[in-house]
């Protein structure tokens, strides 16, 4: 696969002439038209390298698409220079050369109406190429530059996912974030800035919490921003970044003003196109928005308001329940984990209890529950819970669990543990051994399988979760 350049020349006609020419973009399904009008071959190889494909457009939404190419696009790129990234001509040749007919579909021009000259014309520009030779604003408007220019933001090698900065924020919305992030505050270059923001984002990700691109996204950028104004950012760590933003976000959550005049900023700065952003280049500038006045009071901003982040309105990520076993009159405590945390197998109860509300019951294993209270685990009872997993992960990996104790923490009741006990002790092979004294695991499987054909529903049951024991013990 050829790497090509686009001629500066043939870069410079294309814009001179963009008022008549816009319009093959909408009509031809190949670039041949750029030779013809431009009189020669308008490109010239720049590099080799191994041939790729950027995702399909037919298998997923238009945000997951560009998501998916912020990784393939510096995964196969990701040798090129910064000065080579930065050069309009890498981005012209391969958005009107190598993934011309790529490019025309992800913006749906075969499909696309023509509406008004000047708009569809500076679209065009801000897609294809970089418009007014401004280059911040082709690297984060250009429909592939951006896409590489995010992905060497987000890429950090020293993580085992180089990526999950990226996965944090999401291919929802992914345009705006683009723009709310990485283009109109240039504070996103710093990676201990970035780093910030993106676990600000994995705070309320994690506990199952929607955040709003305007409303909570845009408007703690803003803030973060006006921050700059009075602090140097770039003196903050990672974990003060992070609070900054997860105590503004829940500020604007519990209807709290913020105490900071910002410049007005019109709506209509932002276009949205299929769920997409594409802001024209004479909407947006470089200079970062700034509040009105010079300084901001900070007093306050030490305040960990996001330990008690708001109460949900159903159980979710990281939430404390009482639950009461209406058959012994006890309640239950429950601790679920955050949505990232894997350091654990869900309990089957657990799974139960997520998406209800105080007052809801529901059967397991044979048994009525009712949800009495729940709230949001504080990051403190978060933390010590890892520790006691951390703690269980290195006991059990020196000794295995016992089933009867796996049964009790899969959620079954004393009276089925009882029941698949009494088959246990009672029920043996021909050598007189019962299911827990047989190693081998085709003398289990016969054993199983002989007694299937005789054995009643419950027995069978026992059965099932003994070799799903094995299986999770091994």
């Amino acid at each position: 696969m050829k790497l090509c350049f686009m001629k500066q020349d043939a870069i410079d006609f294309v814009k001179h002439n963009i008022d008549r020419l816009y319009i093959h973009y909408y009509q031809d399904e190949t670039n041949d038209w750029i030779e013809e009008e431009y009189g020669s071959d308008p490109f010239i190889d720049f590099m080799e390298i191994p041939d790729f494909e950027l995702a399909s457009l037919d298998a997923m939404s238009i945000g997951e698409a560009d998501f998916d190419n912020c990784k393939i696009l510096y995964n196969n790129l990701r040798n090129l220079s910064e000065s080579q990234a930065s050069d309009e001509r890498l981005w012209a040749g391969l958005c009107n050369g190598t993934f011309y007919s790529y490019m025309r579909a992800r913006y749906d021009y075969p499909n696309r109406e023509l509406k008004k000259k000047e708009t569809d014309a500076s679209a065009v520009l801000s897609r294809f190429f970089f418009s007014d030779n401004n280059r911040r604003t082709g690297y984060f408007r250009n429909g592939l530059a951006k896409c590489w220019w995010v992905g060497r933001s987000t890429f950090d090698k020293d993580n085992d996912n180089h990526y999950e900065r990226l996965d944090i924020i999401g291919a929802n919305d992914l345009t705006t974030k683009v723009s709310d992030i990485f283009f109109s505050n240039t504070f996103s270059s710093n990676q201990t800035i970035l780093s910030g923001i993106c676990n600000a984002l994995k705070y309320f990700k994690d506990r199952g919490i929607s955040l709003d691109e305007k409303d909570h996204i845009r408007a703690s950028m803003k803030y973060l921003n006006a921050v700059g104004g009075s602090i140097l950012l770039d003196t903050l760590t990672v974990e003060e970044i992070t609070k900054l933003i997860v105590d503004r976000i829940v500020y604007i959550m519990e209807g709290q003003f913020s105490d900071i005049e910002f410049e007005n900023e019109e709506d209509e700065e932002y276009e949205l196109e299929e769920s997409l952003l594409d802001v024209s280049d004479d909407d947006t500038t470089d200079n970062q928005t700034r509040a009105s006045g010079e300084s901001v009071d900070l007093s306050s901003w030490t305040v960990n308001k996001g330990n008690d982040l708001l109460h949900p309105e159903e159980i979710t990520y990281g939430c404390w329940v009482n639950v009461l076993d209406e058959r012994k009159n006890v309640v239950l405590t429950y601790h679920l984990p955050l949505r990232s945390d894997a350091s654990r197998k869900w309990y089957p109860i657990e799974e139960e209890l997520m998406g209800l509300t105080i007052g809801q019951r529901f059967l397991l294993s044979g048994n009525c529950y009712k949800v009495v209270d729940f709230g949001r685990d504080t990051d403190e009872t978060l933390a010590h819970q890892q520790d006691e997993k951390e703690i269980e992960i290195e006991e059990s990996s020196s000794e295995k669990i016992d089933f009867y104790e796996w049964l009790k923490r899969e959620g079954f009741n004393k009276r089925v543990i009882d029941l698949f006990r009494l088959y246990i002790e009672t029920i043996v092979n021909d050598a007189g051994q019962s299911l827990l004294d047989m190693e081998d695991e085709e003398s289990i499987q016969e054993f199983i399988d002989k007694r299937k054909s005789v054995s009643t529903t419950k027995e069978r049951t026992l059965y099932k979760y003994y070799l799903l024991y094995r299986k999770d013990q091994s």
